[in-house]
């Protein structure tokens, strides 16, 4: 990606590797990575393995508990900021966009800055249900995404990408087969 030095790869796993810190990111090891995803297709593997040492990177995606309001004074919490949401129902950005219209629409009705206390709290009325539904959505469906067998994590989505652990069956749409291992 970056000047053809860089490979950015995006999986979603339980890891139990990334600490229980406020940080987003964690040097992640090459060894334990290598493991996640034995058996996978061989371009991928070569991929890790040419990884330099030191430079694989686990970002932690975080479940935060519904907040019990967005407002303190005239300043009011929107999108991230009030309800961060997990990316498995695609709502994040969606969520921002309800809130900047529902918020922008009533503040310009105040007609005083009096009324401002009024449209906020009308602003979370609101809007907050519906944010703290798409919160937990996400987090319900991010959930469910894997399910523990055998003392392992397996996703339920590996059923759906079988072909990245045997032949080939899947034509890619530049031609051929879409990974290495062939037919």
């Amino acid at each position: 990606i970056k000047a053809q030095n860089a490979f950015n790869i995006v999986t979603t796993h339980i890891s139990n590797t990334v600490g229980l810190t406020e940080d987003w990111t964690a040097r992640a090891s090459k060894d334990i990575m290598l493991k996640r995803f034995e058996g996978w297709t061989e371009t991928l593997l070569k991929c890790l393995r040419l990884a330099p040492p030191g430079e694989l990177v686990e970002w932690a995606l975080r479940i935060h508990l519904p907040l019990t309001g967005w407002i303190d004074g005239n300043t009011v919490l929107l999108a991230d900021a009030a309800h961060a949401t997990l990316p498995h129902i695609a709502q994040g950005a969606a969520q921002a966009g309800e809130d900047a219209a529902v918020l922008s629409t009533l503040l310009a009705k105040c007609q005083t800055k009096e009324e401002v206390p009024a449209a906020l709290r009308m602003y979370e009325k609101l809007r907050k249900p519906r944010a703290d539904w798409a919160v937990e959505m996400a987090r319900i469906t991010g959930t469910s995404l894997f399910v523990v067998v055998g003392g392992g994590h397996l996703s339920f989505a590996d059923a759906d990408l079988a072909f990245f652990r045997g032949p080939c069956r899947r034509e890619s749409p530049h031609g051929g087969r879409c990974c290495s291992k062939g037919a």
